[in-house]
């Protein structure tokens, strides 16, 4: 699919997405990654998540394009700050949309295929289904090799697993990635079962509980 899109268009797409570059979130020490791109090899291993380096946050930015109809919105960590004696708010975050990547049709369409992750038998992502709560969930799985004195470590106990989940698939309220590095030990076949561990209570208390998190689908990252 690269090499019918060029690399050129290819690597526009990259820059459009904001990767690259810092989100300019209030985490320290942000790094803004780093891509190898001069050999064709190179740009069609991009394709698949070698050859480039990008942090959990530019991740979170650019999956916002998908739950906002193909508006970026730049992620932040405080929602309001308040004086404990007045109780005047000094503080308040604001949404605010960094890029426009894609048509909101294609946002759509890029969700949907994200549900069939899900929803299908075979699916990667099938674990992380909560049919059963009333929710549809569009995800993506992951599995990144490590590279370490200029080549790739061998086995999946040397691999980066994740997903990455945006729930409810119509009207997005949360997106939530969960990552795992190394895994000293495999404790099921893919992996994915231990990280649904995780993402089902700490995703079902979030839709359950209206106090959570800021309400507009615009800045739930």
């Amino acid at each position: 699919i690269e090499q019918a899109l060029g690399a050129k268009t290819w690597k526009s797409y990259i820059t459009k997405f904001r990767f690259l570059q810092k989100t300019g979130t209030d985490l320290p020490n942000e790094e803004s990654g780093s891509i190898s791109f001069a050999q064709p090899i190179d740009q069609a291993n991009t394709a698949y998540g070698q050859a480039i380096r990008v942090t959990p946050v530019q991740l979170l930015q650019a999956y916002s394009a998908f739950a906002n109809g193909g508006k970026e919105i730049r992620p932040y960590l405080v929602d309001k700050m308040t004086n404990p004696s007045t109780g005047k708010v000094t503080y308040r975050g604001k949404t605010e949309k960094v890029a426009q990547p894609i048509s909101a049709d294609t946002a759509k369409q890029v969700l949907q295929t994200m549900t069939g992750v899900v929803n299908a038998d075979d699916g990667t992502a099938k674990q992380y289904s909560l049919a059963d709560a009333g929710y549809q969930v569009a995800a993506k799985t992951g599995t990144a090799q490590i590279s370490e004195n200029g080549k790739y470590l061998d086995g999946l106990t040397n691999d980066i697993h994740s997903v990455m989940a945006i729930v409810p698939e119509q009207n997005p309220k949360y997106i939530m990635y969960i990552a795992v590095r190394q895994p000293q030990v495999f404790p099921d076949a893919n992996i994915q079962i231990t990280l649904n561990n995780v993402f089902r209570p700490e995703m079902l208390q979030a839709l359950n509980d209206g106090s959570a998190g800021v309400k507009s689908k615009t800045n739930q990252i």
